[in-house]
């Protein structure tokens, strides 16, 4: 699929330059008919001259033949004043329009730029999605809406993903998304094109996937309402007007009306995306199923804690620890190292052990008490398992849908 959809852009890319090769030839052939229509007048009007010269260079032999060459010479010169007349009135008219063709020639061409980048940008496949192409238009919409979704989605507590790209990544978003590396040999604006493709693969799975069930999508124009809304919101904390931000976002030539098409579907793949996970209702066999493949995101640990400067002072000694106070978490709580040993399937009450903290140099003895399982019934769980099985339907759906990343145009991140 792949070799037969490049060849079908090299076939359309050889058309185009076919038809500009042979404007070309046409405009260059046309110049030259001009220019040699020019040539033949000057020609004539110079061999005018010089036969009307070489007529008045002759001289009479007899005063009656003097008498006449005066008569034939004045007739003459009257000829040729109203002859160069002629010509210079005929060739002003045919030199205005020249002048006009080619400055009509002029604004046809640059005006056939803009529709040439228009074209290129709203029609011309940038990327193809089992078989239906997607224009660098299309596939621009995607990338400014994929950044945007991912920048202000919460990454933890009210630290956002934006937040964390800035602070730890050294992502800045003041800078030009190509000019920033991401790692290694790829840029942020590998990264948020890597992004965008992934986005145009699952909405095109779910579009498919709605089709397929017969799903109805009635809230198309509200939604769209609220999307507008967003809009006017977001430009207006950037202190942006509504166009100058969709233009920030979605590119310079971007706007809701050409744009709305797209943002319709992907209103409605969010749409057949919820319709998916709400409609899911896990029984209790499958929440026990999943609850017993996830035990230490939900189960919850009583045990007892004691940080120290040094690992001395934890109060270790060869046969046991001496830990004072209590604390009650669930596994997210605490850190990796400390939650790895407390919810090991094999621990027991009084075990006890000393982690290190690298962050702060110290030292915690930790002993622990008792694991707590986790109800079926609880919230957090059901809308765990909601979630797995929204993912599973997600990847089937998407791994449907072939992308055809068409000349590359997009740097896959391996």
């Amino acid at each position: 699929m792949a070799s037969k959809n490049h060849k079908l852009v090299r076939e359309l890319d050889e058309k185009e330059r076919m038809k500009l090769e042979k404007k070309k030839a046409h405009e260059a052939k046309k110049q030259e008919r001009i220019e040699k229509a020019i040539a033949r007048e000057d020609e004539k009007r110079r061999a005018l001259a010089a036969k009307e010269a070489a007529k008045a260079a002759q001289k009479p032999e007899s005063e009656d033949e003097a008498a006449e060459t005066v008569k034939a010479t004045s007739f003459d010169k009257k000829r040729e004043r109203r002859a160069k007349e002629r010509a210079a009135a005929k060739r002003d008219k045919f030199i205005g329009k020249v002048v006009g063709v080619c400055c009509l020639v002029a604004l046809i061409g640059a005006g056939a730029g803009y529709a040439g980048w228009n074209y290129y940008t709203s029609t011309v496949k940038y990327l193809a999605v089992d078989g239906q192409n997607v224009s660098k238009a299309e596939f621009d919409y995607h990338y400014g809406h994929a950044k945007e979704k991912i920048l202000t989605m919460n990454f933890y507590d009210s630290m956002t993903y934006g937040d964390y790209f800035t602070q730890y990544l050294g992502y800045d978003a003041s800078k030009a998304d190509s000019e920033q590396t991401y790692q290694n040999s790829y840029t942020w604006e590998d990264f948020f094109k890597n992004q965008a493709m992934t986005e145009i693969q699952t909405q095109a799975g779910l579009l498919k996937g709605a089709s397929e069930a017969g799903f109805d999508y009635t809230n198309g124009d509200s939604d769209f309402e609220s999307f507008k809304n967003d809009i006017k919101d977001a430009a207006a904390a950037k202190g942006v007007t509504e166009e100058e931000y969709i233009k920030s976002v979605y590119g310079d030539k971007a706007n809701l009306d050409s744009m709305k098409d797209w943002i319709m579907d992907t209103l409605k793949a969010d749409a057949y995306n919820n319709y998916l996970s709400d409609s899911y209702n896990p029984t209790d066999e499958e929440l026990k199923t999943y609850y017993e493949s996830n035990k230490s995101m939900y189960d919850t640990v009583d045990y007892k804690y004691y940080t120290a400067e040094s690992e001395d002072d934890t109060g270790r000694t060869d046969d046991a620890i001496s830990v004072t106070g209590s604390n009650y978490q669930t596994v997210s709580a605490v850190n990796t190292q400390m939650a790895s040993w407390l919810f090991d399937d094999t621990r027991k009450t009084g075990d006890a052990t000393v982690v290190s903290n690298a962050s702060d140099n110290t030292y915690t003895a930790v002993m622990f008490d008792s694991r707590n399982a986790a109800s079926i019934t609880d919230e957090t769980l059901v809308a765990g398992c909601r979630s797995e099985h929204l993912n599973v339907t997600l990847n089937e759906l998407t791994t449907s849908v072939k992308v055809d990343n068409v000349r590359n145009h997009v740097k896959e991140i391996s």
